[in-house]
């Protein structure tokens, strides 16, 4: 069906223009910046203050919930990747799953906010399932889709650091004004008030989501990653392939790491603001100092990072980067209740951040070209379904653990009949403080450590040249 003519790409085939640039890898990831960073930080908020899902079986439902739903995001990440790998047409191996993913990502995220009038045991089942259809599918089908994009755009290294900053800076955007500056300091004050109107918003966000999903397959184009080998390798080899070059176990750790740290600081940065750093009433105000004002040094090294990467490496840049990151989360922490200070903290972490976000896609491509090389034949199915695997269980451990805190130090949901919350106890005013800034600092210290050894560049770009050369050698 997609080797119709109206599902054909609308960029020059031959060569990345300004437009694919600007719609395709800017505008388009926004949608899914925002959808899934709303999500990340307030669907656990929705989760324990609306739904009061900290009341259900002692805490443990939540506790389980995300790690139970990662064994089936596992699942697919696997049976999808071999799926990538034998997805062949003339709109790519990656492409085409991105506009199947748009559908389902508007239908799973309207559900989120829908909960049926049935009995408990089966509002749960309801919510086990609308979590899976959006986070372990929809969510996953675009996202290792989109992991792909840059990586088969080009086999240019350049235009694919390039590519790879442009696309973080879109997600980014989708982030900080959507998710950030709209919903949380105007949109989450009244639904605060109205909780119905959780399905209001979602919807909109969902649909825009949509919208830019769909305008991402149209203005991309896949010029990398199309050679075709006779000799069909089963995803078991591929795996141990790809595990056997110790450059993609590295990229596979860093991204493992990364993962859990954004997930725990993520979703527990509302909790902190609301009852550790100020008040529940003051919280979004608090909250829009942390993330918009702490997080402009994102913005702002969007403008420096390339000539950066060109002068001293992507590698060595994310060395360093998360060792300042690591700084700012500490000082965080030590300022625990000073918003000056915290905000100076997480100015100084966004510093930091800067490389590895604008430039771990681009070294993920380089890791898939080496390995790629190396082994003569590119398994880009088999890989983005193991880093997909391996972001997922890294994030379901972070979610859970999030939780876990919740119950082991007596987490209480806010009371709607009252005007001025009641404090949190003090053990779990200082959970919320380890959550947002303790573990993000240890796990920045764990990824400079880790990135120290990922030299990987130094092989670019002989490896990134056709590995049809390397196939008939």
């Amino acid at each position: 069906m997609l080797e119709n003519r109206i599902f054909n790409s609308r960029v020059n085939p031959d060569k990345i223009t300004f437009k694919e640039q600007l719609v395709g890898f800017f505008i388009s990831p926004a949608g899914m910046g925002a959808l899934n960073a709303l999500l990340a930080s307030y669907l656990n908020l929705y989760y324990t203050d609306v739904l009061k899902l900290t009341l259900v079986w002692n805490g443990a439902y939540l506790v389980l919930l995300p790690i139970l739903s990662k064994l089936l995001s596992i699942l697919f990440n696997i049976l999808f990747g071999k799926v990538i790998d034998k997805t062949k047409g003339k709109n790519g191996k990656a492409r085409p799953w991105i506009l199947i993913s748009a559908p389902l990502i508007l239908v799973s995220g309207i559900l989120l906010a829908v909960l049926p009038s049935w009995d408990l045991n089966w509002q749960l089942a309801w919510i086990f399932i609308t979590y899976n259809c959006y986070f372990s599918l929809a969510a996953n089908m675009y996202g290792m889709a989109h992991s792909l994009i840059v990586p088969l755009a080009t086999r240019d290294v350049k235009k694919r650091n390039r590519l790879s900053i442009i696309s973080s800076i879109g997600s980014t955007f989708g982030n900080g004004v959507f998710a950030v500056g709209i919903f949380a300091m105007l949109i989450l004050p009244l639904l605060r008030v109205d909780p119905s109107k959780w399905l209001l918003a979602l919807s909109c966000y969902s649909v825009a989501a949509f919208v830019l999903v769909i305008t991402e397959y149209y203005f991309t184009y896949e010029r990398n990653g199309g050679e075709t080998v006779e000799r069909k390798i089963k995803i078991k080899e591929q795996m141990k392939m790809l595990f056997s070059d110790h450059y993609w176990v590295l990229i596979a750790s860093l991204t493992a790491v990364f993962a859990f740290g954004t997930e725990v600081r993520n979703i527990s940065v509302m909790y902190y603001c609301e009852w550790t750093l100020g008040t529940y009433e003051h919280a979004t105000e608090y909250y829009a100092l942390i993330q918009l004002i702490g997080g402009f040094p994102l913005w702002a090294g969007a403008v420096v990072i390339d000539p950066l990467v060109r002068k001293f490496g992507k590698r060595m840049l994310i060395v360093i980067g998360m060792l300042i990151a690591a700084f700012g989360d500490f000082l965080e922490f030590g300022l625990m209740r000073n918003v000056y200070g915290v905000v100076c903290g997480a100015v100084i972490r966004n510093i930091g951040l800067v490389p590895i976000l604008y430039a771990l896609s681009s070294l993920f491509a380089d890791t898939l070209d080496h390995a790629g090389a190396k082994n003569g034949r590119r398994s880009d199915g088999a890989a983005i379904g193991a880093d997909n695997v391996i972001r997922t269980i890294s994030a379901g451990l972070g979610t859970g653990f999030v939780n876990l805190m919740l119950f082991i130090y007596g987490y209480q949901a806010p009371d709607a009949s009252l005007t001025v919350q009641n404090p949190q106890n003090e053990g779990m005013q200082l959970a919320f403080a380890i959550l947002f800034a303790l573990v993000p600092g240890i796990c920045a210290v764990v990824m400079s450590v880790i990135a120290f050894f990922l030299d990987v560049e130094k092989h670019m770009p002989n490896q990134a040249k056709p590995l049809e050369e390397k196939t008939e050698n």
